[in-house]
């Protein structure tokens, strides 16, 4: 996005032109502060500042900023009327209000709470999408994972997903797969060697997912959640 021209922001189905009608009709403010919401210049500065903080972060974390990335995570998230990218712009949430509960409080045993946050929610997502899919005879039967991965705007995906209609039996196999895995990251705060092995199998399900849909934040927002899940598997009181 920061690579883009002035006129291409202008011109892509983002732009303040097609948003700023629903902004003023859908939020309490003053149309003085929808416009800059909604300004293409907005985004753009939101977004280095953004960059510019996230980065400071790695080196100096600290309350302070986490707090600031949530805040503009949020105008973002405003902006494009609401949080979207499977999922991933809540789980940015989730990660950044964990992280800056960490870092905020003094006590040790307070500021694990915040990373404790972390992976009971990104547990109770994956459970929740587990348990969705295994009330769905399309899912049990496999005859849904080929109907998602066709609407992949990629070729191979599209001809994966072919392929998989062809065979059925694999087809059912993976659609299992994915139910087992969703349902049961929980147990991963069990033990260590739960938790790197179900950290590996997200990383691969997260990166297939990434691969076909192009939703490269998908990716790296759900594997942020992941440290909070090591944590707890390793967390002793």
């Amino acid at each position: 996005m920061l690579n883009l021209s002035k006129s291409d922001m202008v011109r892509s189905v983002w732009s303040s032109k097609n948003l700023i009608g629903d902004l003023q009709s859908g939020l309490p403010l003053p149309s003085f502060l929808v416009s800059w919401l909604s300004s293409e210049n907005t985004l753009r500065q939101l977004s280095i500042a953004e960059l510019i903080v996230a980065v400071a972060s790695l080196l100096f974390p600290s309350g302070a900023n986490f707090i600031f990335l949530f805040v503009v995570h949020l105008l973002i998230c405003i902006r494009f009327r609401g949080t979207f990218n499977g999922g991933s712009d809540q789980m940015i949430f989730v990660v950044l209000a964990g992280t800056a509960a960490a870092f905020l409080f003094k006590d040790e045993r307070l500021a694990k709470f915040g990373l404790i946050y972390i992976a009971v929610q990104m547990s109770y997502a994956y459970f929740r999408a587990g348990l969705a899919k295994i009330t769905k005879k399309a899912w049990l039967k496999g005859q849904a994972l080929p109907s998602f991965l066709l609407s992949s705007p990629y070729p191979g995906i599209r001809s994966l997903s072919i392929w998989l209609i062809a065979h059925p039996k694999i087809a059912a196999a993976s659609s299992l797969l994915v139910i087992a895995f969703e349902l049961l990251v929980w147990t991963s705060s069990f033990s260590s060697s739960l938790a790197t092995f179900f950290f590996a199998g997200a990383v691969a399900f997260h990166f297939v997912i990434y691969r076909a849909f192009g939703l490269n934040r998908f990716f790296w927002a759900w594997l942020s959640a992941w440290p909070s899940l090591l944590y707890l598997a390793n967390y002793r009181p």
